[in-house]
């Protein structure tokens, strides 16, 4: 429930600035994640419980700066990363899920149980993760979520 709370705060009481305009933990960490034949680019900081946010359609991993800024600041590891056809992530052209992309995330950084939040888009690709790796998440946080399987 506090970790909710905090998203929530965070979320109604930033200060909207363009994307990527919040101050950086000095402790970040920029990096490449290939799978098959794309390469997904993601960023790491701070420490303590492990938080994967997902960024929305059109958006991407910029959206989060305030809150990484806030959680990092409150015991959180946060993890976030530019989904297919976003921001930094280079696509290659063999089939690749949303789902995928956080189980490799997850093993290559070795995290046990996560925790996921997802915008829009991203709510969707946590739902997804979920449904498929349930023993790896620990909570579930879903903003404006869109959901698959619809008919």
């Amino acid at each position: 429930m506090k970790l909710i709370v905090l998203l929530l705060l965070t979320l109604m009481f930033q200060e909207f600035t363009a994307f990527g305009q919040a101050l950086r933990p000095e402790q970040m960490v920029q990096s490449y994640l290939n799978i098959k034949d794309h390469k997904i680019y993601f960023e790491t900081s701070g420490s303590g419980q492990s938080l994967i946010l997902i960024h929305g359609g059109y958006l991407d991993h910029d959206i989060w700066n305030n809150q990484v800024t806030y959680l990092n600041n409150n015991g959180f590891k946060t993890i976030i990363f530019d989904d297919l056809g976003h921001g930094n992530t280079r696509n290659g052209r063999e089939e690749l899920y949303g789902y995928e992309i956080i189980e490799q995330l997850r093993t290559h950084l070795k995290l046990g149980k996560i925790s996921l939040v997802g915008l829009s888009w991203g709510a969707m690709l946590s739902v997804d993760y979920t449904l498929k790796y349930p023993q790896n998440v620990d909570k579930l946080v879903l903003i404006s979520p869109g959901m698959n399987g619809w008919n």
